[in-house]
């Protein structure tokens, strides 16, 4: 009787270190990817030149900049010129 109950220990102690590390990676790939930060649109800059250039320097955060996939941001903005 005393095995059985030393061995479902042993296993419960494995599942909770196991359930605490899949929190901690869950956690820590969530506080990558910031969710609480607002995508950029273009009428988030002043000028089309702005927005570009925000996309040239990092075209994954800024993807949403760029509708067609033709690396041109805002390009109505720049219609308006």
């Amino acid at each position: 009787m005393q095995k059985t109950y030393t061995a479902t220990f042993h296993i419960s102690t494995v599942i909770t270190v196991i359930i605490a590390l899949v929190l901690l990676a869950v956690l820590t790939l969530c506080s990558k990817f910031e969710p609480h930060k607002k995508v950029k649109i273009c009428k988030d800059f002043k000028t089309w030149v702005s927005a570009q250039e925000a996309f040239n320097a990092d075209s994954v955060k800024y993807s949403g900049l760029d509708r067609d996939g033709d690396k041109r941001v805002c390009e109505s903005m720049k219609k308006s010129l």
